[in-house]
């Protein structure tokens, strides 16, 4: 049984089904509900907008909406909270339909007792944990089968090559003793240290999300523009449900910015919201060109005379999405790059 009491929203128009719903809850044995009302999908929608639930309870024939249309629109805005249908003897073929559609059960208004109603929020609570949890799992496991395949090709292909490079540059400076064939050899080395160094992120990747807690956006800045001598504004602050792969993404668009796009200056705006904090991130260098602005994201994408493995800024959007968050990119007027990352606040 649950500790705590259970936020369960009760969608019912009619004021007499709902009083008895809430006495049959009241005098359920064991039960412990929060039960809150809404006599309509608009105030039910609202509801789910400002509150966390934990079950929904969803009568289908509604002022404003009716059948199944009344589920889909509850769902799609909470798609991860058990919904109990709630129905009459003439409408149970759509109940049936609901629960195929993600529903997690539908309730004969006429048969419904008290003891029925709680176990049915119990069960449904139960199995919609484990069906996140299943779905979750295999978001897990498709995820570290793009990053292995990622990481298989830095190995097989990009970091060979790398090695190659130095090799062949230590041979010709074996034979001719130019110096330029040196300095080609330390490009290589370090185009493979920082391939390993994003090898280890991506690693970290396959575990980021798992132990979220707060971590303070604007020290993570400060700590990612240390190593850069280049100027630099941060305003506001703002802490953000995260792990330490944040770090990544902010040192990944400071290094981005500055290396290919040969900024001399980033600004940092944190916008501390109700429910989640906007980190706007501007630079001044050369752009993203609009024929890229789709693909900078995509593994493997790098363009400019500075090209790296591409694998950075898909790092980034993989982390903010693990995160639940989401990241976009805009252009910096007159000119340069601004990113906006939205994560959720750690209140």
């Amino acid at each position: 049984m649950y500790s705590e009491k259970l936020n369960v929203l009760l969608v019912e128009d009619n004021p007499g089904d709902a009083r008895l719903f809430k006495e049959m809850i009241n005098e359920a044995s064991g039960a412990s509900f929060n039960l809150i009302f809404a006599n309509s999908l608009t105030m039910g929608l609202e509801i789910i907008e400002k509150k966390e639930l934990d079950a929904i309870l969803l009568d289908l024939g509604l002022p404003e909406s009716k059948g199944f249309d009344t589920f889909s629109k509850i769902r799609k805005k909470v798609s991860q909270v058990p919904i109990i249908i709630l129905t009459g003897l003439d409408d149970e073929e759509t109940a049936i339909k609901a629960v195929r559609s993600g529903a997690q059960e539908y309730l004969v208004k006429g048969d419904i007792t008290g003891a029925l109603l709680s176990r049915s929020i119990y069960y449904a609570i139960e199995r919609k944990t484990t069906e996140n949890a299943l779905i979750e799992s295999k978001k897990r496991i498709d995820e570290l089968n793009e990053v292995l395949k990622v990481i298989n090709k830095i190995l097989r292909h990009d970091l060979l090559n790398h090695l190659a490079t130095v090799s062949m540059a230590l041979e010709v400076f074996e034979n001719k003793k130019d110096e330029k064939y040196i300095k080609s050899a330390f490009k290589g080395v370090h185009r493979g240290i920082e391939l390993i160094r994003q090898m280890r992120e991506l690693e970290s990747l396959v575990e980021t999300g798992s132990r979220l807690g707060p971590i303070n956006v604007r020290e993570t800045i400060v700590s990612a523009m240390s190593p850069h001598q280049i100027e630099y504004l941060i305003e506001g602050d703002c802490k953000v449900f995260a792990d330490q792969a944040f770090n990544s993404v902010i040192t990944n668009i400071v290094g981005n910015a500055i290396k290919h796009g040969n900024t001399d200056r980033i600004d940092f705006k944190i916008f501390n919201k109700d429910r989640t904090c906007d980190i706007v991130i501007s630079d001044y260098g050369a752009g993203i060109p609009a024929d890229f602005k789709e693909k900078i994201f995509e593994e493997g994408f790098s363009q400019g005379p500075n090209r790296g493995s591409g694998l950075g800024l898909y790092i980034v959007k993989k982390v903010v999405e693990r995160y639940g968050g989401a990241i976009k990119v805009q252009e910096n007027m007159p000119h340069g790059t601004t990113f906006v990352i939205t994560l959720k606040k750690a209140l």
